[in-house]
């Protein structure tokens, strides 16, 4: 796999940030920063075996900052957003798709 580069979007707000419009996004991976209480990002736009539109929560940590890599892409079907449960806690790697 050919490096690509990558967007890097810091999750100002907690409220859902759209990333990228249905079928245009591929997410790579994320940082969640740590936090006095533990930091919480969704991600939509997936779907499961049935077609039915799915939500991928990740959980940060209190005690050291959480990096999520997947070896692959994450194929977003739907459109491509998240919602961090703090404010400038969650960096998503993210490319709209070519």
């Amino acid at each position: 796999m050919q490096p690509v580069e990558l967007n890097a979007t810091v999750v100002e707000q907690t409220t859902a940030l759209t990333l990228a419009g249905a079928g245009e996004g591929n997410l790579f991976g994320m940082t969640i920063l740590l936090n006095a209480a533990a930091v919480t990002v969704d991600v939509t736009g997936f779907v499961d075996e049935d077609g039915d539109a799915k939500t991928l929560r990740f959980t940060g940590s209190t005690t050291a900052d959480v990096h999520v890599n997947f070896p692959y892409p994450l194929y977003a079907p739907g459109a491509l957003t998240v919602t961090s449960s703090v404010a400038d806690k969650a960096v998503i790697y993210w490319r709209k798709r070519v």
